[in-house]
């Protein structure tokens, strides 16, 4: 950087300027007991492995009546990736537990 550059910053408060922003959530809370159904009705499978399934598996269990999916819900749940997958289960660390330690958490 250069001298006038560097003064400038250092001159300046060092309190975080609020972004201008603020993104909302994507995804609500029908969206996380959807995901937990689907996960359960897969015996809590890890993401990388519900995740490609996932729209098929949404299909069998609303035509079996154990899940009511609303249009929104539903492409939610065809266009999530893998990672939105992981942050929304129950037990967040990656799945080197067995089943029944992350249905204790549940």
């Amino acid at each position: 950087m250069h001298r006038k550059s560097v003064i400038r910053r250092l001159s300046r408060p060092l309190e975080r300027r609020p972004r201008g922003c603020e993104r909302g959530p994507e995804y609500g809370h029908e969206f996380d007991a959807a995901l937990l159904v689907i996960w359960e009705a897969t015996d809590c499978v890890c993401p990388e492995r519900l995740n490609p399934g996932l729209p098929a598996t949404t299909e069998l269990l609303q035509a079996h009546h154990e899940l009511a999916l609303t249009p929104t819900l539903r492409e939610q749940l065809n266009k999530v990736s893998c990672s939105t997958v992981r942050r929304h289960l129950p037990c967040n660390r990656y799945r080197s537990v067995t089943i029944e330690t992350c249905r204790r958490h549940v």
